[in-house]
């Protein structure tokens, strides 16, 4: 024991957080198994996150908005038990003493459907940690979602402990990182830092800097050196890491594992209870009680128990919901919806549906769509994809990415983290409010199977999205190619894993995941293109398989006459193979199954396996994967037993034989084995080959109603109460004639004696002695030993007998082995020359087949080769022209590239470009009206330049006597200036007329353009309005269709209502004949006290005769010892004579009456020998008394304790006849319960009927505003 540990009693929190300590500790000693080391270490941090952080309820661990707490060691479990029962979950403290037993709410680590209050399974190291981010991703998303106008409905932390193992995971760092970049503000991580593992100290192999570690990831991380008793600063730290806001949190706490234990600080604390004496010291130590188990004081219960508080908490958030409701009531509703888990009413009604005529894709792409649908219709799916979203088409195509500043985004980015996306998605279903999905190749669920198995364990609803489901992948070889994961997934308890074989198996697939919300879903999709089946159904995928082809004579038809000779039953993409396999068998009538979902077609009735796949007839499975399993529903096998290959697809399909004509082979080889005779039944097998479902874990305790116990005794006194009478009768006839037997032994006994005692030589006291032990050696042993030999003689007899007859019978067994044998190898020899027989004759027609082929073949080549050369002879000389034109044709490719290329610029150019066209349209009429008026003008300066010209001649007329040489030149000059300015005007007349020419030229091209495009379109409009019209009538039919269907649901509804009905009577009338015969059985059980009362009485009778027997037989030895005093005073009165003493009279009296003295020596003589052998015969009879009695006493004692035992079985029939009644009152609860059910649901059968016609009427409508719309369109 470590110094520091104070001996003295605590208070307050220290007393508080060493109790922690104890009851952790109490817990793995009372199971004899456990681990008390980590819970002593992380005692101080339980202590503040539920003594003084967390908010919750106690009395409603399912409330929406409480702090999240997860135990990422689940080994340390008994931590998280001793907080919840402390903090007053329904946790009682019997509960925590039977920690690791059957039945207890207190497993060996924590799991979320057993304990209440635990929010995930952990127990695989680092699982929590994920389940954290996940649980911070929730609460960041819908905060996002939901929380309006200051209004924070979704606000609380998620805490964790970890430890050192935690850490050295993969899946923590995987998580980890994204956690940091994502940037989960209200994920806060505790992490117990107590550097032992099982192996040792840290140092040997975990000697990383996590603080830097943790750093780069992104988070905050403070470091608590004194974890041990400083909860002073682990509570500081957890107020500063709630202060950050933008990161999630690391605190690393310094402590010592096993605190206050002997082994406190060594590995070998970790995994094993504290011995007795270690156990007690340390309570000691820590001012326990070091005697007393499960101890907690007063003042520690006060202090933790939160269900006054905690309902204070939810109380003040109702308040605050309900004023939410009052703002935004349909935000409230959806919210309260989706936390509850249920589904909207008809949310899959608009899922596609597929066709033949539709074009086939990969399964992949069906997925791509079917997912679009299912998360428009369901807000609350959330996932991603591990890197391969391209790949796995899982892009959520109404949402964006959910990122550090962007959460309301619904699509998450995991990265390269397979393992660390299923647990994560593990965490997001914990929480509520979200349904997550997440998705890689199938071959990497493998990566992930550790979180996979914890989500079917779990119960989660997780949606695992696994495409590339098989070796037709192709190219990428082994390496990626899932061939056991089929076998792997469904060999896993709770889950459904569907394997679709076309777009509609695909919807299916996706609706019963969605609906099964508490069964883990693997979706495995196709990478290769697949087309749609003729007869597959959405709906049928629910029942996990059916018949979705039937062939006649190499063809389709809808029902076979009488039953098929052979059953193709496949899964996924080997459906449509297993289908032309069967168009050419043409000799027989085939059957396909498609299998979407074996797990599902596990849990159907055995009537609907035998309807679907038949009773006695072949049946052969296909899938592209191991086999193992398939020989449940098969006789025999087409699958791949070994790794897959790198090859294109065409070369796998051919190598490993998956083609129709392979497959064909094979299944004529099956048929052709049973030729003249049934198959055996696949369905005749034994009990234990069934799958067996658990069943919940229930606590048994005795009931403590003494009216069922009384019940029950008179139930089981009743079943033995004439076997118990016969028994005790003969037993009591029995001890009455040993008793009269005995009593005349003793009498005679004692006569002999008497006699003996008057008459000296009539009979000696040896011989009395000898006779009375042969009286009762008769009486007690004589006739068990002639029972004994009568009974040995007969089971001598009777063993000589079956001798006998064993010896006949092992010869005539014998013989028949023998035939039996022989038939069967001569059967076997018949069929297996039947067998080479037929494979011989097929191998020669094959053979003759081939050769016939080889020799058309032949001929044909040799006429190709002919055709071929004189082909090369005339196109000998075109050979240079051919590669001229082909390098034209590669360079006419990559142009054609790079013009694809620049296809979107050029188009970008030409919007530019007719924008531009318009502008400049504008601008021209703008300028066209400019210029002509410009024209105008210039026309009207021209005829003034010309009325100039006149008046200028006139002037000249005028003025011949002036100085005409000088106002000549100045009118030529003003004449050449007028002139020259007309021809300027003229030429811009001649270029605006050009332009105006050019740009009618061009507004003509627009205007044609402009005409053809509006034909275009309002033929397109025609087109769409008549897709519209088609739209709108497959609305029609399919309301009417819905409507019919709701009719026919209705009809279901009433049937089972009534069925219903009859069930709720026959539970009456069950309960009252268990009422009735409860009334018989406290009857029964009253007459059985009474008789019990009376035969005790009887015993005790018998005992008080026993012992008056007793003292009459002491009388009568009393009366013997007294004879034998007379004797012996009569012995001294003759050895007195004998020696003198007596007077001489009296001697010569004696001497003269007894004749001589010898006479009187010798009868002493005999007197002493008879008192010896009276008590020797005292004796003798006083132990045959003793031995009488204590038989008759153990005799009586076995006897009560057969009617003990009785009494116990009256009790236990009790408790079952109790049991059963309550379980007959459960069924009626059921029953009543179903029935309210059917009638809400036919009601809403009823409302959804009203719906559905109304939303027929407004279609109808709809599409009369639509055809008028479009003949006014069409008008225009």
């Amino acid at each position: 024991m470590a110094d520091h540990v104070d001996k003295k009693p605590r208070i307050g929190e220290e007393l508080c957080i060493n109790t922690i300590r104890m009851l952790s500790a109490d817990q793995p000693s009372a199971g004899k198994s456990g681990h008390p080391g980590a819970p002593m270490g992380c005692a101080p941090m339980a202590h503040v996150l539920f003594g003084k952080t967390m908010k919750f309820n106690p009395k409603n661990p399912k409330w929406s908005n409480r702090d999240r707490f997860v135990l990422s060691n689940g080994h340390a479990c008994a931590l998280q038990y001793s907080m919840l029962h402390l903090t007053g979950y329904d946790l009682p403290l019997d509960e925590l003493k039977t920690f690791r037993q059957w039945g207890s709410k207190a497993p060996g680590h924590p799991e979320n459907f057993a304990t209440p209050g635990v929010e995930v399974s952990t127990g695989p190291l680092g699982q929590g940690i994920s389940n954290a981010v996940g649980l911070a991703i929730a609460e960041k998303h819908l905060a996002a979602e939901f929380n309006k106008d200051g209004l924070n409905i979704v606000d609380h932390y998620t805490y964790v402990i970890c430890g050192d193992g935690c850490l050295q995971e993969g899946v923590s760092s995987e998580s980890s990182s994204l956690a940091g970049h994502l940037g989960l503000g209200k994920l806060i991580v505790l992490y117990d830092d107590n550097k032992i593992t099982i192996d040792g100290s840290t140092d040997i192999s975990f000697t990383e800097d996590v603080q830097k570690r943790y750093e780069a990831y992104g988070w905050d991380v403070q470091i608590v050196e004194d974890g041990n008793f400083d909860h002073a600063a682990i509570q500081k730290a957890v107020d500063a890491a709630k202060a950050v806001t933008d990161k999630p949190s690391l605190i690393k706490i310094h402590t010592t594992i096993g605190l206050g234990s002997k082994l406190e600080n060594t590995h070998s604390v970790h995994g094993a209870p504290l011995k007795p004496d270690d156990l007690a010291a340390t309570k000691e130590k820590f001012g326990l009680k070091g005697t007393e188990s499960f101890y907690i004081p007063e003042q520690v219960k006060k202090f933790y128990d939160k269900t006054v508080s905690g309902a204070e908490l939810e109380n003040q958030w109702n308040d605050l919901f309900a004023k939410y409701t009052a703002d935004h009531p349909k935000e409230a509703a959806e919210y309260t919806r989706r936390m509850e888990g249920k589904l909207p009413a008809d949310w899959s009604k608009n899922m596609p549906k597929y066709t033949p005529a539709d074009a086939g894709k990969a399964t992949r792409q069906y997925s791509e769509i079917a997912l679009n649908a299912v998360a428009t219709a369901l807000p609350e799916i959330v996932g991603g994809s591990a890197d391969l979203t391209p790949s796995n088409l899982t892009h959520l195509s109404m949402s964006g990415d959910f990122q550090k500043d962007t959460p309301i985004g619904r699509y998450i980015r995991f990265g390269v983290r397979e393992h660390g996306m299923a647990s994560i998605s593990n965490g997001l279903f914990a929480h509520g409010g979200v349904r997550p999905f997440c998705a890689t190749f199938y071959n990497f669920i493998g990566y992930a199977m550790g979180a996979v198995r914890v989500s079917a364990l779990s119960r989660f609803g997780v949606i695992y999205i696994a495409t590339h489901d098989s070796i037709f992948l192709g190219e990428d070889g082994p390496t990626h190619q899932p061939i056991e994961m089929n076998a792997a997934l469904r060999a896993m308890p709770n889950m459904y894993v569907y394997r679709p074989a076309d777009g509609n198996e695909t919807v299916g697939s996706y609706i019963a995941a969605i609906e099964n919300q508490h069964k883990t879903s693997v979706l495995a999709l196709t990478r290769q293109g697949l087309p749609n089946l003729a007869h597959s159904t959405a709906e049928a995928v629910a029942k996990g398989a059916y018949i979705v082809a039937n062939l006649a004579n190499g063809a389709e038809v809808e029902e076979l006459e009488g039953e098929p000779d052979l059953v193709l039953i496949a899964s996924g993409s080997e459906v449509s193979l297993s289908i032309e396999a069967a168009k050419l068998l043409t000799s027989y009538k085939v059957r396909v199954v498609s299998v979407p979902c074996r797990d599902l077609f596990d849990e159907q009735s055995l009537e609907y396996k035998k309807e679907v796949i038949g009773e006695g007839i072949p049946t052969m499975s296909v899938e592209a994967a191991a086999t193992f399993g398939w020989s449940d529903y098969s006789h025999t096998q087409f699958g791949l037993d070994r790794f897959g290959a790198s090859a294109t697809i065409a070369q796998l399909k051919e190598h490993f034989g998956f083609n129709p004509n392979t497959v064909a082979d094979e299944a004529r080889k099956l048929v052709k084995f049973y030729d003249g005779r049934s198959a055996p039944s696949i369905f005749d097998r034994p009990a234990s080959h069934l799958k067996i479902r658990p069943k919940a874990r229930k606590k048994f305790k005795k009931s403590s109603d003494p009216t069922s116990r009384r019940e029950l005794k008179r139930s089981i006194e009743k079943k033995f109460r004439l076997r118990y009478t016969s028994l005790q009768l003969a037993y009591e006839q029995r001890l009455e004639v040993l008793a009269a037997r005995v009593q005349d032994a003793v009498n005679q006994v004692h006569e002999d004696a008497s006699i003996h005692c008057l008459q000296d030589n009539a009979l000696t006291s040896e011989y009395a002695s000898a006779r009375l032990g042969e009286v009762v050696h008769e009486c007690f042993y004589g006739e068990r030993e002639r029972y004994i030999k009568a009974m040995s003689d007969q089971i001598a007899w009777q063993a000589s007998d079956l001798r006998e007859s064993q010896q006949k019978l092992r010869v005539v067994q014998k013989k028949e082995t023998d035939a039996l044998r022989q038939w069967k190898l001569a059967q076997r020899d018949v069929q297996a020359l039947h067998h080479q027989l037929d494979v011989r004759v097929q191998e020669i027609q094959d053979q003759k087949k081939r050769e016939v082929e080889y020799k058309v073949r032949l001929r044909a080549v040799i006429e190709e080769r002919e055709a071929a050369r004189r082909e090369i002879k005339v196109l000998k000389p075109n050979v240079q022209a051919l590669e001229v034109l082909q390098q034209e044709q590669i360079a006419l490719k990559l142009r054609i590239q790079s013009d694809g290329e620049k296809g979107q610029v050029a188009h970008d150019e030409l919007s530019q470009r007719v924008k531009r066209l318009q502008e400049t349209t504008s601008k021209l009429e703008l300028e066209k009206q400019a210029s002509q008026q410009e024209a105008i003008h210039l026309k009207h300066l021209l005829s003034l330049s010309e009325s100039k010209n006149r008046e200028v001649m006139q002037a000249l007329q005028q003025l011949q006597g002036e100085d005409y040489p000088s106002k000549l030149a100045r009118l030529d000059a003003e004449l050449a200036h007028q002139q020259q300015m007309a021809a300027l005007a003229e030429k811009d007349h001649e270029d605006l007329k050009k332009r105006y020419e050019e740009f009618g030229v061009q507004v003509e091209q627009y205007m044609s353009e402009q005409t053809q495009e509006r034909a275009a379109l309002i033929t397109k409009g025609g087109e769409q309005v008549k897709q519209l019209q088609d739209q709108l009538e497959a609305v029609g039919r399919q309301a009417q269709d819905a409507l019919k269907a709701k009719q026919t649901e209705a009809t279901r509804v009433m049937d089972q209502l009534k069925f219903r009905q009859e069930a709720f009577a026959k539970a009456e009338k069950k309960i009252a004949a268990l009422e009735e015969r409860g009334a018989a059985l406290e009857a029964q059980q009253v007459d059985a006290k009474l008789r019990h009362e009376k035969q005790v009485g009887n015993f005790e009778k018998e005992i008080v005769q026993w012992r008056h027997a007793l003292e009459k037989e002491q009388e009568k030895v009393a009366n013997l010892q007294t004879a034998l005093t007379e004797t012996k005073e009569r012995m001294n009165t003759a050895n007195r004579r004998q020696s003198g003493k007596l007077p001489e009279k009296t001697q010569r009296e004696q001497e003269s009456s007894d004749g001589s003295i010898p006479l009187a020596q010798h009868a002493a003589e005999l007197q002493a020998k008879e008192a010896q052998s009276a008590l020797r015969a005292e004796e003798r009879v006083q132990k045959l008394m003793q031995e009488f009695q204590e038989r008759k006493e153990s005799e009586f004692r076995a006897a009560m304790v057969n009617v003990r035992k009785g009494i116990q079985k009256l009790e236990l029939s009790l408790e079952e006849s109790k049991a059963e009644k309550k379980r007959a009152e459960e069924q009626l609860l059921s029953e009543r319960q179903a029935f309210v059910g059917l009638k809400h649901e036919f009601e809403e059968s009823k409302d959804a009927k009203r719906t559905v016609l109304q939303r027929l009427e407004e279609a109808n409508e709809n599409l009369g505003k639509l055809r008028t719309v479009t003949r006014v369109k069409l008008q225009l």
